[in-house]
Parts: C-alpha cells; structure tokens; sequence
C-alpha cells in the first residue's frame, strides 16, 4: 500500500502583478535559492507598532510571466502541470522539485478593473508527513552527494534507516540513541528480525573500509543469533580483505541458524539508494494532492498586507 503524500507549503510569496501579458522571448528562469533568501520588500505601512510590507521585485514579476509563457521549471527545466482554474487563475507546478507560480484574483475581487496578484514557492511531497526532514535530506543529497559527511553520526543513522526502509520495501527500525552491542538497526518481516544493519559514518570517505569492521559485525551476528546483516559505509569502497571476509562469511552454514549472509553498501550503494528514495518521494505527486487553498485562505490573499514577521522569515 502506498504511504500517503501531502504538499505542505514551505515557502511562498503573494505580490501585486497587474493585468500587462508580457512574452519574453527566452526562457531565462529565476535562480530561486538566490531570490527566496533576498526578495526585496517595501514597506508600505508602519504606525510604531505594527509593519506592513508588499513585495517589490522585478525578478518575481518577471519569473510569474516567464512560468505562464513557457511553463517550465526553473530547477528542474522540465514542464510544469496546470493547475484546474478557480475563477482567472493561472497556476503551474513541477511535481517533482516543488516550484509553483502564477497569477490571478482574489476570490471576492474578480474585476478586469484590478490588478492581478502574482505568487511564487515551493512546496514539499513528504512520504510519511512527519520526516520532513529526511526528505529534505534525500532531495539535498542527490544533489550535493559529496556533502554526505556533514551528516553527523546520529542522524546517519536514523537517515540510512529510512534509505533501506525505501530501498528494501520492508520495515527497518532503528535502535535509536545508545549503541546495542554493534546494532544499530534491524530489518522486520512480519513479525521477526530478518537482519541486523551496522552503519559506520566517517568523516573522510576517500579510502576504504577496513576488514575490522567486517569480523566485528560477523561476531555480532554469531552472538545474537541473527544469520543475516548489513554494513553500511559512506567509504567510496570496502577494501579487497574485507570484500573476501564478507563472502567467506556468506558461504558458513551455522548449526540451527543456517547460511550466513553478509551485505556490504558503500558510498556508491548510498548513492542508490537516495535515487531509489528520490523516486518514491516525489514521483506520485498528482494535481489532485494538492491543499485546497480556497478551504481557510486563497493564494492570493495577503499580497498587499504582508507581515512583518512573514518578511523577517526572509532575512
């Protein structure tokens, strides 16, 4: 059964458009990482106590008339899915990287005589809702894989879990702040552990893992009685003494747990993994996934009263 996806909209800006239909010629799309950390507001109200802003900048209006002629992603480059129209809106969205524009109307001020407001953002299709973060860290990572170290130890571990979670099609559960006697997580079919996972995260990947680590993890299996394991390394490879323990180790029939078996991942198997798990994030996303905005507030909603809380997000 597929895992639910929800768009939780994590970052968006209304902005005033006006009703001009500009056709650029080229589809120069906006750098949306270098406008969402600088959009440039100006400040239309201030009584000493309360701040109100609008959004003024030219590469918002430009990008909202770039998306409706050529209709592309600015990340990705591929095209973009229409939006079913609620009164005059034009709305597109890239189903796999989050990036969402348009223009239109408010609900109650549908008037030729107003000016549109435009709206630019992102949003996030998480598998489950709650590991926001790990999603994050898949669509990142398939990026920027060399940035791998910067993973600390502990939320390696809790990250490659749900990297073999999606990778194996089964439940890993990881132990979870304490080290168990070399375990650091296991693999549950129906209602038995099926594999014990040991992960070592270094800080440098180049080079290759050791055959240490190999006979310690062979020794943890023997000891719980759990026939069968993963090693997980974010080393570029596993040296050629310890690929030969591994498969020594595979070929033991051990008296009453039967044939030992011993996988090995490293960087290159991570690798695969965040492409596996890339996939299921994000490609299931449909139009029909989507909030429905006109339930609490409309997108367009806001552009000429912007909080100064919501700019200070911003900065």
């Amino acid at each position: 059964m597929d895992k639910p996806r929800i768009a939780v909209f994590d970052e968006w800006i209304p902005f005033h458009i006006g009703t001009e239909i500009k056709l650029p010629e080229n589809d120069n799309p906006i750098n949306w990482s270098e406008f969402i950390n600088s959009p440039e507001f100006l400040l239309t109200y201030d009584n000493g106590s309360r701040k109100e802003y609008r959004l003024q900048d030219e590469k918002a209006i430009d990008e909202i008339h770039r998306i409706l002629k050529f209709q592309t992603c600015p990340i990705c480059k591929s095209k973009m899915a229409p939006r079913p129209q609620d009164f005059n809106e034009q709305i597109y969205i890239c189903l796999t990287y989050g990036f969402w524009g348009g223009r239109g109307s408010r609900m109650d001020n549908v008037s030729s005589k107003i000016g549109l407001r435009g709206v630019l953002g992102i949003y996030k299709p998480l598998v489950p809702l709650q590991d926001s973060t790990t999603e994050y860290l898949v669509s990142h990572l398939k990026k920027h894989p060399d940035q791998l170290p910067n993973i600390g130890p502990k939320r390696a571990e809790k990250f490659v879990m749900d990297l073999l979670s999606d990778y194996s099609n089964c439940e890993v559960k990881n132990v979870g702040g304490y080290k168990d006697k070399g375990i650091d997580g296991y693999i549950i079919k129906g209602d038995e552990i099926s594999s014990i996972v040991q992960i070592k995260w270094r800080e440098n990947m180049n080079g290759a893992e050791s055959v240490k680590v190999i006979r310690e993890v062979a020794g943890t299996l023997l000891a719980r009685g759990i026939p069968s394991g993963i090693l997980v390394s974010n080393k570029d490879h596993f040296s050629k003494d310890a690929i030969e323990d591994a498969n020594l180790i595979s070929k033991n029939e051990i008296n009453k747990l039967g044939t030992m078996q011993l996988q090995l991942m490293d960087y290159h198997n991570i690798l695969d993994m965040l492409e596996i798990s890339n996939t299921k994030l994000t490609d299931k996303m449909r139009i029909e996934d989507w909030i429905n905005f006109e339930q609490g507030h409309h997108v367009f909603d806001g552009a000429m009263r912007i909080s100064d809380d919501f700019v200070k997000m911003f900065k």
